[in-house]
């Protein structure tokens, strides 16, 4: 009772801190600020840039309320701010200001004398840090420049969440599919499926390009990758025409992180971490990044070993006749050691021509003891038998990638053109062994048998895309694109029986499935500004044709078919501070390859799973509608409608062995229909210079209808909710902190009911060596509430589940930075010359 206790209580302070922002009065004594940490909220408020030397705003401390600012003028502000300290500030544009000593103001207005500046901050606003600097000073060279970005680690933008990762002390020492459940509107689910706004079908993005690839193969990928090596992830809900046209659910791109360092430059990153097992992970990423290229070497290292443990009980019918049942315990424990190689190379071809060359992969072994002990009874609810499964399997994966990447800037008016050519390559070997073991009431052995199962699988992806963006006028562009993409999938499953060790090819159960996919795609995309008016439309249009074969029985099925995918975007901007926008698109969700594989793939004795290879493409238009107010409060609604809705059902089958023992097969099929509501509220408020608060409710109501295997489903949904509130503090100029909090509460996805769920994390960091290094300890699901239950119905087979993961464990992070970085020197003229940096174009 005490526990629970103590867990409701926490849950309370948690959805108090929710709406705690609407009342906070950030400190009634107001205590002394560094006089840089006032200027970067100034910034923040205003939405401006500072430009300044350290010198000049180091040791000084000033009172500052932002509150104070409502209402004032920034000009008044620095002044009353800066006029103490004997400071002046120039406005360079209308964005950007420079302070400096007021001894060395210049009479003429806009302009200042530098005279030897070796070392200028400038403190950027969050939301201008993608927009390129422009400066028109009357001043010299500058020999240094210093750039100080005060970037929070969650930003809200009209169409996207953007986390930026390495602010994240929760996220270190961590894999990048680790980070996915501490990240705001996402949900990963028992089978490690992701979900963004509660709606499944994301598509993931690494560096702008998708990763075709099926949802247990995303999940392998995503925690062999290391957060070290990421700067930031986007999480957007409504992609634009540009984007393709899969992932209804939205996409999550996962940008990794580029030097933007002249000279050589390094990191290395350690980590122990502790669950039931232990956790080790590592990092080295080096860099040199001159006039002409810059090239970057990244390794990384993940070793863990984790458990799943699960539960459940089938209960079989004939209509309403109950027939018999199994109940059955599953342990699994899991070994897996990724090592992740990525080379880039950017070479300058010109002041507007840059050449991204790069490459990546990933090694990865494998290793699942699996023990299963399951119960069958009868339709009279007697034991009669038990059933034991042991299976072991060893697995290895190749992954590898690589690329170009041209950006080529036609002229300084925006004129811009890009190319892409991209080939990656999966290969997956894995070997099962498993033994099947069956007693009576008392123990005594009725039937042992073995199997050997080898599964090869390679996926093989080529694609070509160009975009070119071509300016109408200054307040309107056009975009256009081409893409094109080949997709070779080949699979192998031989079984074996084993009979006193001998094995013997079992062609009932075996069999080869190939699978070749081609995607053409083209898009038009219109954007303009009109005085409060923003807005883009865009059409694409996409081809498919795949073919599938299955060798030893030679049936063959084809998909061709033609696609439009229409989106529209609006925004009205009522005044500085309210904005309401409007968004609307059709996507569309091809089957993944796994899913189109009719090979059987077991979960213990008495169940499997199995693809289906005339699945269809489910189609769905999606609209939402959101209200902004002054950037930190968001509201939005959203509606989807889906056609041949995909969803995973079981069906009851007999044993392909002896067409005796029931089996629980689960498949992927297609309904007719499907419609998912839903209500977000987004509040991400900076309280005060040292707490953060970024807080997200979801409400989500789904609705199914179709006919499965002489199954009715029209169910009407349940409502339901997910929380998360994230808090950032900022202790002192060393140590600050973080706590995820995320409740989801009960719903139902198709015929499964699921039941309420939470995880509660905490971190804390400390920075060393003059920031060079930094030491952090975090502690993920304290409480071990992230627990799966749920109950389904799929009108022959009745079922509920527990799965429990190794989801609470300990981690202890260090990370070093080495090098000496040389940053180019700047010439600042009067005229408004325009500085890009490439390197920082994707």
């Amino acid at each position: 009772m005490r526990l629970l206790s103590l867990r409701l209580n926490l849950l309370a302070i948690c959805v108090l801190s929710f709406f705690f922002a609407f009342a906070a009065k950030p400190g009634r004594i107001q205590n002394p600020m560094p006089l840089a940490a006032a200027l970067k909220q100034i910034a923040i408020y205003y939405g401006v840039n500072f430009l300044y030397e350290e010198i000049n705003v180091s040791k000084k401390n000033v009172v500052f309320n932002v509150k104070t600012l409502k209402g004032k003028k920034i000009e008044q502000v620095l002044t009353e701010l800066l006029t103490p300290f004997e400071l002046s500030w120039s406005g360079v544009d209308a964005r950007n200001y420079a302070v400096f000593p007021a001894s060395v103001k210049d009479k003429k207005k806009n302009s200042f004398v530098t005279r030897s500046l070796d070392t200028m901050s400038i403190t950027k606003h969050d939301s201008l840090l993608t927009a390129p600097l422009i400066i028109a000073l009357k001043s010299r060279t500058l020999q240094e420049v210093k750039i100080t970005s005060d970037r929070p680690l969650i930003e809200r933008r009209s169409d996207r969440y953007i986390i930026n990762v390495e602010k994240s002390i929760l996220g270190e020492g961590s894999s990048v599919f680790e980070l996915m459940d501490k990240l705001p509107d996402v949900q990963v689910n028992q089978d490690g499926q992701l979900t963004l706004g509660g709606k499944s079908a994301v598509s993931i993005f690494i560096d702008g390009k998708a990763i075709l690839l099926s949802a247990a193969d995303v999940n392998s990928f995503l925690k062999g990758m290391f957060t070290a090596n990421v700067e930031k992830i986007e999480l957007i809900n409504n992609p634009s025409a540009k984007y393709d046209a899969a992932g209804s659910g939205g996409i999550i791109n996962i940008i990794r992180k580029k030097n933007r360092k002249d000279g050589f430059n390094g990191n290395a990153v350690i980590s122990y971490g502790k669950g039931k097992y232990n956790r080790y992970n590592g990092g080295l990423n080096l860099s040199f990044k001159n006039s002409r290229y810059n090239l970057m070497v990244n390794n990384s290292f993940i070793s863990e070993r984790t458990f799943l443990n699960s539960s459940a009980t089938s209960d079989f019918y004939n209509g309403d006749q109950f027939t018999g049942s199994y109940v059955s315990d599953n342990f699994h424990v899991r070994d897996a050691q990724t090592y992740s190689p990525d080379l880039g190379l950017e070479l300058y071809l010109s002041k507007k021509t840059v050449l991204t060359i790069s490459g990546s992969g990933q090694i990865r072994l494998f290793k699942n003891l699996s023990n299963s002990y399951t119960a069958v009874y009868d339709q009279n609810k007697v034991l009669t038998s038990n059933l034991g499964f042991i299976n072991k399997i060893g697995e290895t994966g190749n992954n590898y990638s690589s690329g170009l990447h041209l950006v080529n800037q036609l002229d300084t008016n925006g004129r811009e053109l890009t190319a892409d050519l991209d080939y990656s390559n999966y290969d997956n070997s894995s070997a099962q062994r498993i033994a099947n073991k069956i007693d009576d009431l008392h123990g005594n052995l009725l039937d042992l048998s073995g199997i050997f199962l080898d599964q090869q699988s390679r996926l093989n992806i080529y694609s070509a895309k160009s975009d070119y963006v071509h300016p109408l006028s200054r307040n309107s562009k056009l975009e256009f694109g081409l893409k094109s993409s080949y997709v070779t999938t080949k699979n192998g499953s031989k079984f074996y029986d084993v009979v006193n060790g001998a094995e013997t090819p079992d062609l009932n159960r075996s069999n080869y499935f190939n699978y070749t996919e081609n995607v053409n795609a083209a898009y038009l995309s219109l954007h303009e500004k009109s005085g409060k008016f923003n807005y883009q439309a865009g059409m694409r249009v996409e081809h498919t044709n795949g073919k599938g074969t299955q060798l030893l029985t030679a049936e063959q099925f084809r998909q061709n078919y033609f696609r439009l995918f229409p989106s529209v975007y609006l925004e009205y901007n009522i005044n500085d501070k309210n904005t309401i926008s409007m968004n609307s698109g059709r996507k569309i969700d091809r089957p993944a390859y796994g899913d189109l594989n009719p090979l059987l793939r077991f979960v213990n004795a008495t169940a499997y799973v199995q693809g289906d290879p005339d699945l269809k493409p489910q189609l769905s238009f999606n609209h939402e509608i959101r209200y902004a107010y002054n950037r930190t409060l968001f509201f939005s609604l959203g509606y989807s409608q889906y056609t041949d809705y995909i969803i995973y059902w079981v069906f009851p089958e007999k044993n392909i062995k002896d067409q005796k023992q029931e089996t629980v097969v689960s498949k992927p099929v297609n309904i007719d229909k499907a419609s998912a509501y839903s209500a977000s509220f987004v509040h991400i408020k900076r309280l005060n210079s040292w707490w953060t608060m970024n807080n997200n409710l979801t409400f989500n109501y789904n609705l199914f209808s179709g006919d499965i295997n002489q199954y009715k489903l029209n169910n009407q949904g349940k409502p339901s909710f997910f929380l998360s509130t994230n808090q950032a503090f900022v202790i002192n100029d060393r140590i600050s902190a973080e706590t995820n909090f995320r409740y989801s509460g009960k719903s139902q996805n198709g015929s499964a009911i699921y039941k309420a769920n939470s995880n509660l994390s905490i971190g804390v960091k400390t920075t060393l060596f003059n920031n060079k290094a930094s030491l952090s300890l975090n502690v993920n699901d304290i409480f071990r509430d992230q627990n799966f239950i749920w109950t389904s119905n799929t009108g022959r087979i009745i079922e509920s589940r527990i799965v429990r993961t190794d989801s609470r464990s300990v981690k202890v992070n260090f990370s070093y930075k080495f090098g000496k970085s040389i940053v180019r020197k700047m010439n600042i003229s009067n005229g408004a010359e325009e500085e890009k940096n490439r390197a920082g174009k994707n």
